[in-house]
């Protein structure tokens, strides 16, 4: 297993995902009014947080299982196939008991299509990030890159032929993304088990096994995109205007696509992490943290120059609004690589009290910063609550890590020269490769 060529290769794809990204929600916003991007978001949005709620920590108990307790690759495709079908009847059951307040406190009375096509996202979605973590667990980076990039690219040309070519509105928009999901999951999950073959009987230690390690890791992953998604929400939740919702969600879209190089370095580092002796780990994370911090620091003060013209262009001059809310929030998600990365130690070596108490006062701070500022200053203000409690999240992580593993907080953020000097080899070499090509 090479960490490098995993990390480059989950960035690349992320990269791609990037551009293909931009170009959905540029359609979107095109293509659709405004209240109905708005209603487009929180619909997704809402199917993400089912997702965040099923996912059980069952994706990376899978690869604790895998690559640091050596239990049979079979036998854990079949524990989360079975867990996929279980989780996913449960959730839907409970969504629809719940129909009524979702509908008229977020979907602001969208017809119920809209609320049934936002819950057919679930089980698709739950199912993908079950066997995209069985394909990272067993180093197929390329078949998990694979599945990304197509996913996104099937959901863009769906949408141009739905919304540009067709003419169609909000629920053409949807029903694609559902369909489009759903096609590239059912090829990707036939081919992991290609791969792995599949033992349904897990029997009752596997499933324990993965239930004792999956709860605490989705105690911190429930907490931790409840903290990033809950500004959504509240904006909807306090101001009730769809418009304000499709604002500030452009400009998370925008400074969301910072997280490319954390969740690129993430994606590779856990199954790494999860191989190797604590301390080694420990200072492993440690490069790792510092070079993926100032490689999104300089991402950010791009971004800070170019924000005022760059969310008009691409979106056009109703989307404005979102300029203020993006300077915000680049603060915010630069300090937040840095609990992403670390927090990785803490899931690969079972010591998840850390990332879960973290969350447990950031996330609620973001709530509480939230239901007011909002009032006072809209969507800069959901913005605000968001940025202060990165840092706060940041902070915590960096003194809980400091303290377990003795190493200290610098090393973590400032980059050394002997990063300088890794950089530098590797750019020869990229470059020694590209001459070798080309001639």
């Amino acid at each position: 297993m090479s960490f490098v060529r995993n990390a480059a290769g989950v960035l690349a794809t992320r990269v791609g995902n990037i551009a293909v990204g931009v170009a959905a929600s540029v359609v979107l916003a095109r293509w659709l009014s405004v209240e109905d991007r708005g209603l487009y978001a929180v619909a997704t949005t809402f199917a993400g947080v089912a997702l965040l709620l099923g996912l059980m920590g069952w994706h990376d108990a899978a690869i604790y299982r895998v690559r640091r307790a050596r239990a049979e690759v079979s036998r854990v495709a079949g524990a989360a196939l079975i867990a996929a079908f279980t989780i996913s009847a449960v959730g839907i059951a409970i969504c629809f008991v719940a129909e009524p307040f979702i509908t008229e406190r977020f979907l602001d009375d969208a017809p119920s299509t809209v609320f049934l096509l936002a819950v057919g996202l679930f089980p698709v979605q739950l199912l993908g990030a079950y066997f995209a973590a069985i394909a990272r667990a067993i180093d197929r980076f390329d078949l998990f890159n694979y599945y990304r990039i197509g996913t996104e690219l099937l959901v863009l040309a769906g949408l141009v032929g739905t919304l540009v070519v067709a003419g169609g509105g909000l629920l053409a928009a949807l029903a694609t993304a559902v369909a489009a999901r759903g096609a590239a999951t059912l090829v990707f999950v036939a081919i992991i088990l290609s791969k792995t073959g599949l033992t349904l009987r897990a029997g009752r230690a596997e499933l324990g096994a993965h239930l004792r390690f999956g709860m605490k890791s989705y105690a911190q992953g429930i907490v931790g995109e409840l903290h990033e998604r809950v500004d959504v929400f509240a904006i909807a939740f306090v101001t009730g205007d769809p418009t304000l919702v499709a604002f500030y969600t452009i400009a998370a879209v925008v400074v969301g696509r910072l997280k490319t190089v954390p969740e690129a370095v993430g994606s590779a580092l856990y199954p790494e992490l999860a191989g190797l002796p604590p301390k080694e780990a420990a200072s492993f994370v440690a490069r790792v943290s510092r070079q993926s911090f100032a490689v999104v620091v300089a991402m950010v003060v791009g971004l800070q120059l170019v924000a005022g013209w760059l969310i008009p262009l691409l979106y056009g001059e109703a989307y404005a609004v979102a300029v203020e809310p993006m300077r915000i929030l680049l603060f915010g998600m630069a300090v937040h690589t840095i609990y992403r990365v670390v927090a990785r130690w803490f899931t690969a070596v079972d010591r998840q009290r850390a990332n879960i108490i973290t969350q447990a006062i950031s996330a609620p701070l973001n709530l509480v910063l939230d239901l007011w500022w909002i009032p006072i200053l809209g969507v800069a203000g959901a913005a605000w609550a968001s940025t202060v409690s990165y840092f706060v999240e940041a902070a915590l992580i960096l003194v809980i890590f400091r303290q377990t593993t003795g190493i200290k907080i610098n090393a973590l953020i400032i980059p050394r020269r002997e990063d300088l000097e890794a950089w530098g080899r590797r750019l020869r070499t990229v470059g020694e490769r590209l001459r070798a090509r080309f001639r």
